[in-house]
């Protein structure tokens, strides 16, 4: 973000910022999402987004779609980790649940880890531009490349695995659509009734008061 797309140090904060407190934000949503529809469902629906991130990175390099990103990567990547581990928690009897949970992050910071590494590595060898159709196209970075292999592994390994998952609990039946549209009616409704709240407060802090009247004497 500071090389190729010429960030300000505080903008660089920001963008990063803002995608941790969303995840931190929505996550007591995604809880109740899971308790009444199920992990697979979340699964599923944040797990059809997820490969879509990174190749919106090419869309534009402006700020303020970057805050956006950040912020519907946040939101995706808190159902998608909460889901993960309460599947976990549905599917592993308790005995062998502290071993697989210890697999899992392993597994998991791991993955990290080493796409990371693979990520620097491809930048420095995947070439500058490519020619589809006839036409030529150049990348403004190498950095572009990566995002799009990364959207491309993402895809197939979602559609690999995700229709493999089976819902092991009896939860209310919803569409993956549906899952964002209640995401974003409830994060709506309470922020209306925030500001609702706030304005009675306020005006019964600015309300005159009256004081009895006591008559002479």
């Amino acid at each position: 973000m500071l090389r190729d797309l010429n960030f300000t140090y505080l903008e660089y904060t920001a963008s990063t910022g803002v995608s941790v407190m969303m995840q931190f934000v929505t996550l007591g949503i995604w809880g109740r999402m899971t308790d009444s529809f199920g992990n697979r469902l979340v699964l599923a629906a944040t797990g059809m987004l997820i490969p879509v991130l990174p190749a919106l990175w090419l869309v534009s390099g402006n700020f303020g779609y970057i805050l956006l990103l950040q912020m519907a990567g946040g939101l995706c990547w808190a159902g998608f980790s909460l889901a993960a581990g309460n599947y976990l928690y549905d599917t592993v009897v308790p005995e062998k649940r502290a071993a697989y949970l210890a697999v899992h992050h392993v597994l998991s910071n791991s993955g990290i880890f080493l796409g990371a590494l693979l990520g620097g590595f491809l930048a420095s060898i995947l070439p500058a531009g490519f020619t589809l159709a006839g036409h030529s196209w150049q990348w403004t970075s190498s950095l572009w490349a990566v995002m799009l292999t990364s959207a491309l592994v993402r895809g197939v390994i979602a559609m690999a695995f995700l229709p493999q998952l089976t819902e092991v609990r009896r939860v209310r039946p919803l569409g993956p659509l549906g899952v964002f549209s209640r995401i974003l009616y409830v994060r709506s409704l309470r922020a209306a009734w925030l500001r609702w709240d706030r304005s009675r407060a306020r005006a019964r802090l600015l309300r005159p008061t009256v004081l009895p009247s006591t008559g002479p004497g």
